[in-house]
């Protein structure tokens, strides 16, 4: 929380710092759609597999995308031309995913997603490359917090959710972002779409050996938001 709350001071001075440029602020909502890769990631899909097999199941095991949600707000200012800096604090749940099938019927399968909670502070270039069109890029910082998800789902209704602790994952993460943006002007504001890669670089995990904390997540952030331009 206290990070948060310092996340939050920092906007305010960085607006009020910026307050006689014409300054845009933000907000969007959207969805994340995310994955896992890394030998300890493939560690875990392993020892999955092996489960399985000590009942007699044969099993197959590949990667999936986990579909969860985002929201935050942004302030942006000039930089130069056509050159912009934002600064953001945003909501997050990134997830890995494996999808498990017995190999001696495709109709049974499940699919196991363990799904993370992250308060990002994205910090990204603008260039405008039109008034509609925009590319993005630049880097994060990350808190993750609170336990993990684990949820089991597969093709029937039935889907379970539980909390598992947070023990041997990292509470700080850092990474880097690329993505477009598609913005049409109505009435002083504007309705907005961004589609950001995002790269995280540091690992999710934080363990002992013999693991080798090279688990990272990758995901893709379309979201949909309003901005509106305020100062001189």
């Amino acid at each position: 929380m206290k990070r948060a709350v310092a996340v939050g001071f920092l906007l305010l001075a960085a607006a009020a710092f910026c307050w006689s440029l014409p300054v845009r602020f933000g907000f969007a909502v959207g969805s994340t759609l995310g994955m896992a890769t890394g030998a300890d990631w493939d560690a875990v899909k392993s020892s999955v597999q092996s489960y399985y097999e000590s009942y007699g199941y044969s099993v197959s095991i590949r990667d999936g995308v986990g579909i969860a949600w985002n929201m935050g707000a942004f302030v942006e200012t000039p930089v130069v031309g056509p050159l912009s800096l934002r600064l953001g604090l945003f909501y997050d749940e990134p997830s890995a995913v494996m999808r498990i099938t017995n190999n001696l019927d495709s109709d049974d399968w499940a699919r196991w997603i363990e799904r993370y909670r992250l308060l990002e502070v994205p910090a990204v270039l603008r260039l405008r490359l039109g008034t509609q069109f925009s590319i993005l890029g630049g880097g994060f910082g990350a808190w993750r917090f609170g336990d993990l998800r684990e949820i089991i789902d597969g093709p029937s209704d039935d889907r379970s959710t539980s909390n598992v602790p947070d023990t041997g994952y990292a509470d700080l993460l850092y990474g880097v972002t690329a993505g477009i943006e598609f913005k049409e002007n109505t009435a002083g504001e504007a309705v907005f779409i961004d589609i950001q890669y995002i790269h995280v670089i540091s690992p999710i995990t934080d363990s002992d050996p013999p693991a080798t904390n090279d688990f990272y997540l990758r995901g893709l952030m379309i979201s949909i938001g309003v901005s509106t331009t305020a100062g001189k």
